[in-house]
Parts: C-alpha cells; sequence; structure tokens
C-alpha cells in the first residue's frame, strides 16, 4: 500500500525496503520534535526498570517563556518576531540551552533541544 502512494506521488521503482524506510520518515516528520525527545526519555525508564511515576517529572519544563518582540527595522517597517525559552531542568547545575530565534523555530523545538541540554 505505501509502494503505491509513494508511486502515486512521483517515487518510481522505489522498492519495498525503501518504501518501509521512506514510511518511516514520512511517519517521523509527522511527530513533534518533543515527542521524539520524551520517547528517548521513556525507553530509558523502561530499561532501567524505574517507576512510571518519574516520566512527568523528567519530561516537564520548569519554565516556558514565549514573548513578541516588536522592532523598527532599518526600512521603518514594523516587524514582529516571537521568541521563546525554555529552562528544562536545573538540577545538574544551571539551565543551559533552550533560547532560538529563528521564524521557523516555535515553542515545541525549544522544548525538545532544552530537554536534550539537560540529559
Amino acid at each position: 500500500m505505501l509502494t503505491s502512494a509513494l508511486h502515486l506521488a512521483g517515487f518510481r521503482g522505489v522498492t519495498a525496503p525503501v518504501a518501509a524506510c521512506l514510511g518511516q520518515a514520512w511517519a517521523r516528520s509527522l511527530s513533534s520534535h518533543a515527542q521524539d525527545t520524551n520517547t528517548y526519555i521513556q525507553q530509558a525508564l523502561k530499561e532501567l526498570n524505574l517507576p512510571q511515576r518519574f516520566e512527568k517529572a523528567l519530561v516537564t519544563p520548569r519554565r516556558e517563556l514565549c514573548v513578541q518582540l516588536t522592532i523598527l527595522n532599518d526600512n521603518n517597517e514594523i516587524q514582529t518576531f516571537e521568541a521563546y525559552r525554555v529552562q528544562h531542568d536545573n538540577a545538574r547545575g544551571p539551565y543551559k540551552g533552550g533560547i532560538r530565534y529563528h521564524p521557523q523555530c516555535d515553542l515545541d523545538d525549544v522544548r525538545s533541544l532544552a530537554s536534550l541540554m539537560t540529559w
């Protein structure tokens, strides 16, 4: 079924194993970065046989800040940008990472980065 869907999308001559890999990549691109990061934490908890109650504490950030920054650019146009800061956990020292200023970046991306920099 996936092979025929890929064929319709313009991928001609795709073998079944390649179709399976592409299907996984497509499914992965539909999930969020924070969900992907939390999956690693869940797998680690399972591997270490730790109780499920630790999961919420490990995946929940301590603080999230979303701001809108309005500026007057060189062309005298007013532009508004969104900015995010996520502080995940400071149990091992000062907060690290979790700041991004980019038009294609969203809160989900910053949550994932803050978590990855914590663990």
